[in-house]
């Protein structure tokens, strides 16, 4: 958690220093195509690192899905599987220098640069476009087989089903004139997320 201090010397008094304490704690997300393992990055983005280790610990991520798959960008996932849990609060941008490379993990948002929820996504490889524009809080530390597996999974547009057209570059694809929702054809899902203090 967060701890404030501050200084008194007399009639001097120092400004408020905020420190935020957290586990070296490692996140064992159990998918039904295998296992993948993140370490988090609490010195880039301590609130997103908070945000995700809160909602691992009460269960928000069991049985929801990697919902948008697009091989060559990224596999992202973090809707409740109840949509009534949807988290409405977004939390305020943590941008960093760092880059955006294979299991990158970061903190999906819309158009505005604070409105990142639950939401986030891994990296298939290097995507340079996001970088110093989404909050990386996280990396891929072991799975790297299985997070390669979920890449080839066919999503609605690779290829196309109304025009049959594959994906032509990463990211999202403007295709029979509008963006596809990148739902892979197979689910990948989030059968739970385990956390568990790395050992020394």
């Amino acid at each position: 958690g967060f701890y404030r201090f501050r200084w008194s010397f007399g009639d001097l008094q120092s400004e408020e220093v905020k420190v935020m304490v957290v586990r070296d704690w490692i996140a064992e997300i159990e998918t039904n195509h295998g296992k993948i393992h993140i370490e988090f990055y609490p010195h880039l983005a301590p609130n997103h690192v908070q945000s995700f280790i809160k909602l691992a610990r009460s269960g928000f991520y069991n049985e929801s899905t990697f919902h948008r798959i697009i091989p060559g960008f990224m596999m992202q996932g973090g809707i409740p599987k109840d949509p009534q849990n949807e988290l409405r609060t977004p939390l305020k941008a943590e941008f960093s220098d760092t880059k955006h490379v294979f299991g990158t993990v970061s903190a999906a948002r819309m158009t505005d640069p604070d409105s990142a929820t639950s939401q986030f996504y891994i990296c298939f490889g290097p995507v340079p476009h996001l970088d110093k524009n989404y909050s990386v809080f996280g990396q891929l530390v072991a799975g790297h087989e299985v997070v390669k597996e979920i890449e080839k999974i066919k999503s609605d547009h690779n290829p196309c089903k109304g025009c049959g057209q594959p994906a032509v570059r990463p990211g999202p694809t403007p295709c029979c004139g509008r963006h596809h929702q990148d739902k892979p054809e197979q689910e990948v899902v989030i059968k739970s997320v385990t956390l568990t203090e790395r050992m020394k």
